[in-house]
């Protein structure tokens, strides 16, 4: 009877500890955020075309390291401009003093560069080998936040892990179409920072300085680090959402006519 009622006893025990388990899930679920929350913080609908066309300008900061008592500022400036009409990419680089301006374009998966110094060209448009084609794809992707928006407009983008971090922030980790995402979102679901891994670093963009264009939120400013050291700012000081590009803006016969701009 004793070992009836101890037996008893232990199952009521197991009995309450589960069902005390079970009330606090339910008393304290996880925080929850959806890809959907996100887009809709940033006024962008799921498979949207609003951002298949775009231009965006901004000045870019680069830092570079300097030997101690160096009297070099540590980093130089230009302007930059990605256009894109949701398949052809065209970036323009301007040096402050407008002598020089790098154009690369990326059509039909090929990419091209071209060159002007002082309003005369330099060679005729050449086109990139494989690497390079990579690396200004790779730059032009990272430029801004609107490309991650894309990837994010995507149904087949899924969350696979979600926490809470400090500063009442929220991590989640994304898988999409191209590259899995580790997205800061702060109490407004606006994207604050992401994370990607490349070459075996990792990347890290942090956004700031919200502003509304045509309606959607983007940030102006945008900080970009490799393995936690600050490699380039961007400042943006124009962003278009609904260009008009000429019939033959993305052609490689535009690219090597351009002698001044």
């Amino acid at each position: 009877m004793k070992k009836r009622i101890i037996t008893l006893a232990l199952i009521g025990l197991l009995a309450t500890t589960i069902i005390t388990g079970c009330a606090r899930k339910v008393e304290h679920p996880a925080p929850i955020s959806s890809l959907a929350e996100i887009l809709q913080a940033h006024n962008i609908p799921q498979s949207s075309e609003v951002l298949t066309a775009y231009v965006a300008e901004t000045r870019k900061k680069i830092y570079y390291r300097v030997k101690s008592g160096s009297q070099l500022p540590g980093f130089f400036e230009y302007t930059e401009t990605i256009s894109t009409d949701g398949i052809a990419y065209k970036r323009d680089k301007v040096d402050l003093q407008s002598v020089r301006k790098q154009t690369d374009l990326i059509v039909e998966q090929e990419a091209y560069h071209m060159e002007i110094v002082k309003g005369k060209p330099s060679g005729s448009g050449r086109r990139l080998g494989d690497t390079d084609y990579r690396a200004v794809k790779s730059a032009i992707l990272r430029f801004g936040l609107i490309p991650f928006l894309r990837q994010l407009q995507d149904t087949t983008a899924t969350t696979v892990y979600l926490e809470q971090v400090e500063g009442n922030q929220k991590k989640l980790v994304v898988k999409t179409a191209s590259e899995d995402l580790t997205l800061y979102v702060d109490s407004q679901h606006l994207i604050r920072k992401i994370q990607v891994p490349r070459n075996h670093h990792n990347l890290t963009m942090e956004y700031d300085d919200y502003r509304t264009v045509d309606g959607v939120q983007l940030p102006f400013s945008q900080r970009i680090f490799a393995d936690e050291k600050l490699v380039y700012e961007l400042f943006f000081t124009q962003i278009n959402l609904t260009p008009s590009f000429p019939v033959d803006y993305f052609s490689r016969d535009a690219l090597t006519k351009q002698s001044v701009w």
